[in-house]
């Protein structure tokens, strides 16, 4: 069979290269967005678990969100000797900054903090090992171990080991002997942060972090704590427990979970996965189905090709079934090419794809490094089972492509094929075509109508896609009736040239339709794009607008790590800057993200009258939570966002119940429901006094902070910025602040459009390849054009009409596509997202410039055809057949 198929298939590759390379293009665009997507997925992915779950070594763990545990509750749960536990360990985890190294703000790092002792007998150690520079320090307890990486850049800037490591965390300060190196193995579950690892010893490294409250007396719970100590407690992130080979997991858990009681909960790793999944797994699937679209659209196009491949060569195939080929023979040839072309279109896709992941993850680097506890968020390598996967899902759409025109080819009589008579089959397919565009439909439809019944996120995104798929394979038949129904126009109205391109498209529905079809899906894509990002952009701005009233923001780092609660500062910031002459009010904020309801939301706890009564001065209409935020002093209640009530099903007088550290869970009434939009997941907003109390933090990420009307801004700010230069503090005004958020938004909408282009770029290619597919279909009528006197330059116009309208119409169904998409996103896929009710705007402008620029990529991609379609010999035209 090789034999044939290297004179037949490999001959006929090399005659229609420029063919071939066409459809290996498709495959390789296609197969590049899926790698591309599948990488950043994973890089955010493992930056959010990163986060959530650091040095994941242990077989459960007690947690409590950001609120921290009690230190204490590792030593009662060593104490109480449970059967099949073999240590519990205080972990803590913070970001830091390793003062006089790399920027002169210093380098970002990671605080892992144990007890020396329990994590030298623990599975902890396999994250990495030690290697003792300084025994003394490591005696006493007072050194620091660096990554070698850390190492290797001290010894590069000549920084000796015999001097002090310098640790900052908010205005604070720590300087100790460096201990020794941490070797990291690059498959260890630290691996990740081999670059800006720090290991201290627990107490240590709570003298650097610890917060610390007056020496007074208090009630926690039912108990009076009066010592100092034991009320500001040691706030802990997390404890390992490390369990015996042969313990039972859940047994073993409940156990745990009993001695620790309502102080905090007890996890395995795949519970903590499944809450930091819920948070970013909207965008995973949305970037996932993005690239699914650029090799839906490639697939129709390799179709294509291959159909009129199959078209061109029945008098090979007729003949090679005279001679004894059987129809598995024939199949086998053309899927032998189509596997060749995969192979082909996936080489080239994989490192592109690279390429364009490692461009997207440069693209949000500042936000991307502030957001999580990695500091050095780098694309996921390239793995062998994304390269597999990319393999397989490039070969596949070039199979499926081929499946119809191979079994067409196969079951053709070859006395047919060699007459060139139509194929009987022909019919039988045009059904099969379709029954399966409404088994698609049909099917996606009742998954939408039924996702409640189905697991989260199946039906709202399993079924659009279903219906989709079933919509683009049916626009060849829809558009065979529409070029049918309008032909009547197009002869009364349109020229010569323009009534040819439209005699051609109604021939030829099948092959101008899947083109079409691409044309329509990328133009679809980008209006639903172009729409839920106007629909989001406007009102998050109008909001914007209203909450952002202050006249300056003071923060440490960036917005971003100020929003993330990374890079927090002492309240005594604030007080310094009350002082400041012009300053009306300072109002703080603190972020923090505790788990309800097995769902990571946001916690914003403010100095709420100040915040009320200085953006009241300043919007007189006010706000409608305006007023609840003065009654947020008054004791144990919040205020919710709007997408929390609707997410979790509350309304004003319900009680929201959170973890703390001590005392057990505290009850928190709501008594207002207002609108924001600062997590997808619900915000939850609390008197910053009050929250101190109950989670014992008064940490501030981000200053508020208001001038008085009478006071000059340029010199007040001036004077606000010296106020901060002992901190080394940000000091931003109000229209930088806007322009932030606004950015953020953009930067996201960037990456969906980046996507799309290439599905535009696919289906440009799709153009190229139809026109192509066409000038060789009709050589012998243009020849005969030419032949009664028809000009080159009429015959190059024909072939762009032809392009033109293939383009027009692909745009008007992509738009008339486009819309329906968006409202769906809107209400049915964000809203169950997020709880955000968005108003549907439509992107009249954006919609406009997508056509125009669609029609435009459509006509200049048939200029190559057209040019080769006017050097036709008139003399081989008319002999061709």
């Amino acid at each position: 069979m090789f034999p044939v198929f290297r004179s037949l298939s490999l001959r006929y590759l090399r005659l229609r290269w420029d063919r071939a390379a066409l459809v290996v293009a498709s495959i390789a665009l296609g197969v590049a967005t899926l790698v591309s997507t599948r990488i950043l997925n994973q890089s955010l992915e493992a930056a959010a678990h990163d986060t959530m779950t650091p040095i994941p070594t242990a077989n459960l763990y007690i947690t409590n969100g950001d609120v921290g545990v009690l230190r204490q509750v590792a030593d009662d749960v060593n104490r109480a000797k449970i059967a099949g536990v073999e240590s519990a360990s205080a972990i803590l985890f913070e970001q830091i900054r390793l003062v006089g190294l790399g920027s002169p703000e210093g380098r970002v790092g990671l605080l892992v903090a144990a007890d020396l002792d329990q994590l030298s007998n623990s599975k902890s150690t396999k994250a990495f090992t030690y290697r003792i520079l300084d025994f003394g320090a490591v005696r006493s307890r007072t050194g620091v171990f660096i990554s070698e990486f850390l190492w290797n850049e001290r010894r590069t800037q000549g920084i000796s080991d015999q001097t002090p490591v310098r640790l900052s965390y908010a205005d604070r300060e720590l300087e100790a002997p460096l201990a020794g190196v941490l070797e990291i193995d690059d498959q260890s579950k630290a691996s990740s942060f081999q670059r800006n690892l720090v290991a201290l010893d627990l107490n240590l490294a709570l003298k650097l972090i610890k917060i610390e409250f007056p020496p007074i007396a208090a009630f926690v719970g039912s108990s009076l704590i009066g010592a100092f100590d034991t009320v500001r407690g040691d706030r802990v992130s997390r404890i390992d427990i490390n369990m015996e080979p042969s313990a039972d997991l859940e047994r073993t858990r409940q156990a745990v979970q009993a001695v620790v009681g309502n102080r905090a909960s007890v996890k395995t790793l795949e519970e903590q996965k499944k809450s930091t999944d819920d948070v970013i797994g909207g965008i995973q699937i949305g970037f996932t189905l993005c690239s699914a679209g650029a090799l839906v659209v490639g697939l129709f196009l390799v179709y294509n090709a291959l159909s009129v491949s199959v078209a061109e060569r029945r008098h090979d195939i007729g003949i090679l079934r005279s001679l004894g080929a059987t129809r598995i023979q024939i199949a086998r040839l053309f899927a032998g090419e189509a596997i060749l072309l995969g192979i082909a279109g996936a080489v080239f896709g994989i490192p592109l794809g690279c390429y364009l992941a490692d461009f997207a993850i440069n693209m949000l680097k500042g936000d991307l490094d502030s957001m999580f506890l990695n500091p050095d968020i780098r694309p996921t390598r390239l793995s062998a089972w994304t390269m597999f996967a990319a393999m397989a899902a490039g070969v596949l759409t070039a199979l499926l492509a081929a499946l119809v025109p191979a079994i067409q080819a196969a079951h053709d009589q070859p006395a047919d094929a060699v007459r060139r008579s139509p194929s009987a089959y022909s019919g039988l397919v045009r059904r099969l075509h379709l029954a399966a565009c409404l088994l698609f439909i049909g099917a996606g439809l009742a998954m939408v109508l039924f996702r409640n019944a189905l697991p989260p996120r199946t039906g709202s995104y399993v079924g659009i896609v279903l219906i989709l798929i079933g919509m683009f394979l049916a626009l060849p038949i829809l558009i065979g009736w529409l070029a049918y129904l309008m032909l009547p126009l197009f002869r009364m109205f349109l020229g010569i040239e323009a009534r040819l391109a439209a005699d051609n498209l109604v021939r030829s529905p099948a092959r101008t339709g899947v083109v079409i079809g691409a044309l329509a899906a990328g133009v679809s894509l980008m209006i639903q794009t172009a729409g839920v990002g106007r629909s989001n952009e406007e009102p998050i701005k109008k909001w914007v607008e209203q909450v952002i009233q202050a006249d300056a923001f003071v923060f440490s780092g960036s917005l971003t790590s100020a929003n993330s609660s990374l890079a927090p500062m002492q309240p005594a910031v604030g007080e310094a800057m009350q002082k400041v002459d012009g300053v009306e009010r300072v109002v703080g904020l603190r972020f923090m993200r505790p788990e309800y309801e097995g769902t990571v939301i946001c916690m914003l706890a403010i100095d709420a009258q100040d915040y009320s009564r200085g953006t009241r001065a300043r919007l007189p209409q006010g706000l409608p939570s305006l007023e609840a935020f003065d009654r947020l002093p008054e004791g144990d209640v919040i205020v919710v966002s709007d997408n929390f009530a609707a997410r979790f099903k509350k309304k004003e007088g319900d009680v929201v119940t959170l973890p703390r550290r001590q005392g057990g869970p505290v009850n928190l009434t709501i008594i207002g429901v207002g609108q924001d939009y600062t997590w997808s997941k619900g915000t939850i907003f609390m008197d910053r006094k009050r929250f101190k109390e109950i989670f014992e933090d008064d940490f501030v990420d981000v200053f508020h902070v208001y001038f008085r009307d009478d006071a000059d801004p340029i010199a007040t700010r001036r004077h606000l910025e010296q106020a901060v230069v002992p901190w080394k503090l940000a000091v931003e005004n109000r229209g930088f602040v806007k322009d932030f958020l606004a950015g953020v938004i953009d930067k996201i909408y960037k990456l969906a459009y980046l996507q799309q282009v290439l599905v535009a770029i696919v289906a440009a290619l799709g153009v190229v390849t139809a026109l192509l597919i066409s000038v060789l279909q009709r050589r012998r009528e243009l020849g005969l054009l030419r032949a009664v006197g028809a000009t080159q330059w009429q015959v190059l116009k024909t072939v762009m009409a032809e392009a033109f309208l293939m383009g027009a119409i692909g745009t008007v169904l992509g738009i008339a596509l486009g819309l329906p998409m968006e409202w769906y996103i809107l209400r049915v896929v964000l809203f169950e997202e997020s709880g955000f009710w968005f108003e549907m705007i439509i992107p009249w402008k954006e919609a406009l410039g997508i056509g125009l620029v669609a029609i435009a990529v459509a006509t200049i991609a048939g200029l190559i055809p057209a040019l080769r379609a006017v050097q036709l010999r008139i003399v081989d035209a008319i002999a061709y057949e």
